[in-house]
């Protein structure tokens, strides 16, 4: 069996809401090992991004206990917290959150930056990653010259520059054509083949298929 990447334990996140307390994640007990490419299913408002928000450290939990890589990640500080992210989690958008004005290997590099790595190495790191992605001939070009599915490809290399243990693709598709769409989870197919972490987010049972394992969520509360 595959080591644990990730372990909540009766993790919760509630928040008050106009006066109102909602709960977003009931109770819940999950782990992810490593090399698993999942998918997490559920209506608008179900509570997915909550739970992609607690594993990949973006938010805290209101109680229960959060692991990361055998550490308990619940009560970490900012910067501790921030620095797993940076190494060890990719995260890919359906808005692409690219710099608008920045060269394509430049936003691939962004990560490196906050790691201290060298100009040079940045390059180089993100050039070898958009060529994989079969962007060699747009490795200059800003995001208006990019198409969408080739920004999200920045995107993913970006994702993938600092070789972290997981990446957390949230509506990966959503602003792509169904063919592009397609290409973007073969993608994701192939790095997990090639032993990395994926977890999905998304509503499209055509994007969800590609997982091995699926969760669905509804009403804060996760099934398998």
């Amino acid at each position: 069996m595959k080591n644990e990447l990730i372990r909540l334990e009766k993790v919760a996140k509630a928040y008050q809401l106009d006066g109102v307390r909602v709960e977003a994640l009931k109770q819940t007990d999950l782990v992810i090992r490593e090399g698993e490419y999942i998918s997490i299913m559920g209506p608008s408002g179900s509570g997915k991004s909550t739970l992609m928000h607690i594993l990949g450290l973006l938010d805290n939990p209101s109680g229960g206990k959060l692991i990361f890589g055998g550490r308990e990640a619940t009560n970490l500080s900012e910067g501790e917290t921030a620095r797993i992210r940076n190494k060890e989690i990719g995260f890919v958008f359906q808005q692409f959150n690219l710099l608008p004005k920045t060269e394509a290997w430049k936003n691939a590099g962004l990560p490196l930056i906050y790691s201290g790595v060298s100009r040079p190495e940045r390059q180089r790191r993100a050039v070898e990653l958009l060529l994989k992605l079969g962007l060699g001939e747009r490795i200059d070009h800003t995001p208006s010259q990019l198409s969408g599915g080739q920004q999200q490809r920045v995107a993913i290399a970006r994702a993938l520059v600092n070789n972290p243990r997981v990446i957390f693709a949230d509506e990966p598709t959503g602003n792509l054509d169904s063919k592009t769409g397609k290409e973007i989870m073969e993608i994701f197919d192939g790095l997990n083949q090639e032993g990395k972490t994926v977890i999905l987010v998304t509503h499209e049972k055509e994007v969800a298929r590609h997982a091995k394992r699926h969760l669905r969520i509804l009403d804060g509360v996760v099934r398998e």
